[in-house]
């Protein structure tokens, strides 16, 4: 079995859901950019901004609808030191 290098940095995918007014359907941009700075970490990258209506499962009846940010987030390899000594131990490298 070959197994990559391992890296120091891996990536995440994480999301945030931010709830909004279901009778009106509409929000606040200045409100919702808030939001998003509160959301996203520095040095987040591939922000994906989509919508997600919920039906009721009874009568398929709206319920809520959500705005759903994902995106990319870089943070430390904490396994880095375990999985570089097995990678170099299968590879025969010291």
């Amino acid at each position: 079995m070959i197994i990559d290098k391992p890296k120091k940095k891996i990536i995440i995918r994480k999301s945030a859901n931010f709830y909004f007014d279901n009778a009106r359907k509409e929000v606040s941009l200045l409100l919702f950019l808030d939001w998003c700075k509160e959301a996203l970490t520095k040095g987040v990258e591939d922000v994906v901004l989509s919508v997600k209506e919920e039906y009721s499962e009874l009568d398929g009846e709206y319920v809520s609808s959500s705005l759903i940010l994902s995106w990319d987030e870089k943070i430390k390899n904490k396994n880095y030191d375990k999985q570089l000594a097995k990678w170099k131990k299968q590879n025969g490298k010291s």
